[in-house]
């Protein structure tokens, strides 16, 4: 019998982050938390952003969607643009399984 497909959370680039992830292995979304981009840290942005050592994806200001994500021992965030209706589907799919796509590189 075939595994079902499972859902994508896509990547523009191999962010600092993923280093320690296997892209080949599906994530679980542990939480899913609504804030605005003007109240989190620069530490937590940096951490965040940061792909090829030294770039980062630029965050605009306005409510965004923070998904903390775990596979084995790693757990790790990604920042999201935020709309209601992304932000409920979200919320749905807490427990379940996603496979990584990286989108650039």
């Amino acid at each position: 019998m075939k595994k079902p497909k499972l859902k994508e959370i896509k990547f523009s680039h191999i962010y600092n982050k993923l280093l320690f992830i296997d892209l080949h292995e599906p994530v679980q979304l542990l939480e899913v938390f609504q804030m605005r981009a003007e109240t989190m840290s620069q530490y937590f942005i940096d951490y965040d952003t940061k792909y090829n050592c030294q770039s980062h994806y630029k965050v605009t200001p306005g409510m965004k969607i923070v998904l903390i994500l775990r596979q084995k021992r790693h757990i790790f965030t990604t920042i999201r643009n935020c709309n209601p209706k992304k932000y409920i589907n979200y919320i749905q799919l807490r427990g379940n399984y996603f496979n990584l796509v990286i989108t650039k590189e």
